[in-house]
């Protein structure tokens, strides 16, 4: 017997409504001939086993309306559920004929404090007075029905035999992904939606007693770090608090498909992202974010595949109905190593989103399910990954309570999970034609960002955020006209910088001699200081010449005069450029000054 709550949640007639179960389960039941019954006040569960051996004892609690009198007797019916598969709040919902009923009083019903113990005895023959008959092994939904309150419907799985079943072995992956925070602008924008799934996934990090693998993405905790609001770092600064002993996980800092960038001969750009992602996680979270499962959002190719497993990953955790056009089998390597894949069943996911009045009853029938599932379909095991946009928080607490108790589905670390033998197939909805041009693209903005960026101070944020803004263009969730912006409005902050930094030349100049100098203004128009060299060029000068690195302030105006040697004398035009320290990065535009050297 697990109690898994001591008061009610609640009181509007609302549990799972997104299951199907609707007022058939929990808030109302069904007459003997399949009749609705007239919803009243609803009981709560508190605590039922999830399966029972043959002849066993069904000890349930549950807790009564406020106000509601002890009941002196209640009844129990139960109906067998199809065991070839389906969703199981579809199927405590289908109406049918009850296959037995039993009328419990006197010992058999206790009332303490307004909770009701119910003992109810079961036979595997039928006909038996004062017993529940429940024939054959399978899933039985009991309807419980107690005077003046709503009847409650219960799933559980009658045993074959009376040997325990091996414990399915449960874990939980969470990957909190969102869109991204960093704008074209280089501002950010987190979403209320997105703060909300990060403190969902706080607090079900500090409240969780089972083990739980996490997945982050670092860009989002990056932006909440940077945010001007106290409020977004106190969320990163209590997500990092709730961990405990979970374990974090690696990601790349954005999101890129590694099978795109395998495919598209960029493995060393997708693990330097990797790494930008573990550092950033490092430093906010404050733990070692572990490489060895890895959380795919898409299918992995072979190449995929090759790629995660080289840099660490012994375990791909991967949802189920992922598009499959790719093969993909666990990838071997020579020293024996294979990348296996996990699925993720795909029908948890709306039962843990449904809107539950009673969220012990909604882990319950998930916690069944689970079990049926195993049984049904013989998983090697079952891997939970809760959309935490939608997870209800109430119903997440409950199922790993109820995992954390139980003896028949036990909540396990990721690391002992079984695994299968193959990948499925899949697809990315960014081409790897695509990426490559967006990869040439982020290159050349890349040697933009380096000449801008070493112009300004090295202590100006904005050096990393450039490239960062740079990297965006890599990210596989961006459709193209969104790359498009982020890489036009990056390349205009850069050249407004570089713009801003005016050279001032004179026309023509007369030299009297070979040996002279040409003088030269720098105007800088940015808010912070800016530092260049000034390079006259030309055929008739020895050498370029190249000035000392020369640093403006911000609004100043600064005269230097370039020492030059011409080889002969006559007239002859001379270019004067700006160049980024260090780089052959012209900043600006270019002045032209006609000379004549000697009379």
């Amino acid at each position: 017997m697990i109690d898994l709550r001591s008061r009610p949640r609640g009181r509007t007639a609302r549990l799972l409504a997104t299951l199907g179960l609707l007022a058939a389960v929990g808030l109302a039941g069904l007459g003997n001939d399949g009749e609705a019954l007239a919803v009243t006040s609803p009981v709560f569960l508190i605590a039922a086993p999830l399966s029972i051996a043959p002849a066993g004892t069904i000890t349930v609690d549950l807790r009564l309306p406020d106000g509601a009198s002890a009941p002196t007797e209640v009844k129990v019916s139960g109906r067998r559920i199809s065991d070839t598969g389906g969703n199981l709040g579809g199927l405590l919902a289908a109406v049918g004929t009850a296959e037995d009923t039993v009328l419990l009083a006197g010992p058999a019903v206790t009332t303490t404090d307004g909770t009701v113990r119910l003992s109810i005895p079961t036979e595997t023959a039928t006909n038996l007075a004062g017993s529940l008959s429940l024939v054959k092994s399978g899933t039985y939904a009991l309807e419980v029905r107690i005077p003046g309150a709503a009847a409650l419907t219960i799933p559980m799985v009658r045993r074959a035999d009376s040997t325990p079943f091996s414990p399915v072995p449960v874990t939980f992956v969470l990957d909190l992904d969102a869109p991204l925070s960093l704008q074209p602008d280089g501002s950010t924008s987190i979403s209320d939606a997105t703060r909300d799934a990060v403190i969902r996934l706080t607090k079900f990090l500090a409240a969780s007693t089972v083990p739980v693998a996490v997945s982050v993405r670092p860009e989002l905790v990056d932006s909440l770090m940077r945010s001007d609001q106290q409020t977004d770092r106190d969320l990163v600064n209590s997500l990092a608090e709730s961990f405990g002993r979970q374990r974090l996980l690696s990601s790349p800092y954005l999101h890129i498909d590694p099978s795109v960038a395998a495919n598209a001969d960029a493995s060393a750009d997708f693990t330097n992202q990797l790494r930008f992602g573990e550092d950033t996680l490092s430093n906010a979270l404050l733990r070692l974010p572990d490489r060895r499962i890895w959380v795919a959002n898409e299918a992995l190719s072979p190449d995929g595949s090759l790629l995660v497993r080289n840099l660490g990953a012994a375990v791909v955790v991967q949802a189920a109905g992922i598009a499959t056009d790719r093969a993909a089998p666990g990838v071997a390597r020579p020293d024996g190593g294979v990348v296996q894949p996990v699925l993720v069943p795909s029908d948890i996911h709306g039962e843990l989103a449904a809107a539950a009045e009673d969220p012990v009853l909604a882990a319950h029938i998930i916690a069944v399910g689970l079990l049926r599932s195993k049984q049904v379909e013989s998983r090697p095991a079952i891997v939970i990954m809760p959309d935490l946009g939608t997870a209800n928080a109430e119903v997440l607490a409950a199922l790993t309570s109820l995992l954390s108790l139980n003896d028949v589905l036990r909540a396990v670390d990721i690391e002992q999970v079984g695994v299968g033998t193959s990948t499925p197939a899949g697809s990315s909805a960014t081409a790897v034609g695509d990426f490559s041009a967006a990869h040439a693209r982020r290159a050349k903005l890349l040697k933009l960002v380096a000449g801008t960026a070493a112009i300004i101070p090295s202590s100006d944020r904005r050096r990393i955020d450039w490239s960062i803004r740079a990297d965006v263009l890599l990210d596989t969730r961006l459709a193209d006209d969104d790359r498009a912006a982020y890489e036009t409005q990056l390349r205009a902050d850069l050249l407004d910088v570089q713009n801003n930094v005016v050279l001032q030349a004179p026309k023509a100049v007369n030299l009297g001699d070979r040996n002279a100098s040409i003088p030269v203004t720098i105007q800088n128009n940015n808010d912070v200081p800016i530092t260049v060299t000034v390079r006259l060029v030309s055929g008739k000068l020895t050498s370029p010449p190249t000035s000392e690195e020369l640093t403006v302030e911000p609004g100043a105006t600064e005269f230097v005069r370039i020492p030059v040697r011409a080889r002969s004398s006559g007239r002859f035009p001379i270019t004067a450029q700006l160049l980024a320290p260090g780089t052959k990065t012209v900043i600006g535009k270019k002045a032209v000054i006609n000379v004549r050297v000697g009379r």
